[in-house]
């Protein structure tokens, strides 16, 4: 039989069950009507030839059980049973019915408590062109960097094809549009490099540039922003944002729908030019870089260590200048390096717990269908199904 014709003749037993009977029926009947007049030409009477003939296939019953499990729809069928029996079940109990849904909300629920935690903070990379080849770089022990080691770490590097730099934190502002208030915003101050290594292109408009210093005073604003404030309104483009009580920015673009920035759990709303410094120690900015194909982070670790040590000889330190490079295709958090152990410890405890509610709930219904032992033996033992 083809394949098409199983599938066939399957879902024609399914969904025309009465007919499929019926046309059984027919066809086994005249199939043991033919063995019984078989064993009349030999002599038996018909009582007799009928007595054999059901001893020998086991009667119309019989075979119609026969035939209707040697097919997939059988599976089916039974799964439908089973459901069906396992429905009146719980309908019937509903003592164990609430036990059981609540002991699987309780474990459900804390996994997807925990598993959300730790995507968030662990495992969600950032909506920008090739993540895993993001690295932050940062002073020893995490802390920021300055403005002129952002300037040669981007001009004098051979293991990065290019290096951003972003303010430590969030600046909130008041925002002004035409008049109108707009609430607060967050704001970050960026290089104009900013979007171009991150490789995130625009809705509308364009993004800052390298040549994007702060004097320009464009700025981008966020695609939740434009909606939220401006009604998605294309000519908001070429216009003014006041921030705060004295910046005045011109909006230049905005960003796609899925980018908030690099921080996580820190969404930004505007993306300004940040201000260029000189002061060496002024260390207030974070920095990413984009590793060069082929480039590991040790190999990238060790370029930018002898840079850092060559910083501190000409700025004059009195010691040497200690850099780290960490993953940033998950984005900038200081929760992932406080908690990632204590994170994966939670989710290691969350899984077993669920496990334990998956062996609760088992034993409970083992202990359940051992009370229907005898029930399924007899109706085993009459031809019937289980359910």
């Amino acid at each position: 039989m083809s394949l098409l014709r199983n599938i066939t003749s399957g879902l024609r037993s399914l969904f025309r069950k009465e007919q499929v009977d019926r046309e059984l029926n027919e066809e086994l009947g005249a199939y043991l009507e033919m063995e019984v007049v078989e064993k009349m030409k030999q002599g038996m009477s018909r009582k007799d030839a009928l007595r054999a003939v059901r001893l020998e296939h086991g009667g119309l019953e019989l075979a119609k059980e026969v035939v209707r499990s040697a097919g997939w729809e059988s599976f089916v069928e039974t799964c439908w049973q089973d459901l069906r029996f396992a429905a009146r079940t719980l309908r019937k109990s509903p003592g164990f019915t609430a036990v059981a849904v609540l002991t699987l909300a309780l474990g459900i629920g804390a996994n997807t408590a925990v598993f959300s935690l730790v995507d968030t903070i662990l495992l969600r990379m950032l909506p920008v062109r090739d993540p895993e080849q993001l690295v932050e770089l940062t002073h020893t022990g995490g802390g920021t960097l300055s403005y002129p080691f952002f300037e040669s770490v981007r001009d004098r590097n051979g293991v990065f094809s290019g290096v951003l730099l972003l303010s430590a934190g969030r600046l909130a502002a008041g925002a002004h549009f035409d008049g109108a208030d707009l609430g607060v915003v967050h704001v970050s101050q960026v290089s104009g490099n900013y979007f171009e290594v991150l490789g995130v292109s625009p809705v509308i408009g364009r993004v800052l540039t390298a040549e994007d210093r702060d004097t320009s005073n464009g700025a981008v604003i966020s695609y939740g922003f434009w909606q939220r404030a401006f009604g998605a309104d294309p000519s908001v483009l070429g216009k003014t944002l006041q921030l705060g009580p004295d910046y005045v920015c011109t909006i230049m673009g905005v960003g796609p729908p899925n980018f908030t920035g690099v921080a996580t759990g820190q969404p930004m709303d505007v993306w300004v030019p940040a201000t260029p410094s000189t002061n060496p120690v002024a260390f207030m900015f974070r920095l990413i870089a984009r590793r060069k194909p082929g480039i590991s982070q040790a190999q990238a670790l060790a370029n930018v260590q002898v840079l850092a040590r060559q910083l501190s000889l000409e700025w004059k330190f009195e010691g040497p200048l200690g850099v780290e490079l960490t993953a940033a295709g998950s984005g900038l958090t200081q929760l992932r390096r406080r908690y990632t152990r204590p994170l994966l410890v939670l989710m290691l405890i969350s899984a077993l717990l669920f496990l334990m509610v998956a062996l609760n709930i088992g034993n409970l219904l083992l202990a359940r269908a051992s009370a229907r032992q005898q029930e399924v033996g007899v109706r085993l033992s009459l031809g019937a199904s289980r359910s």
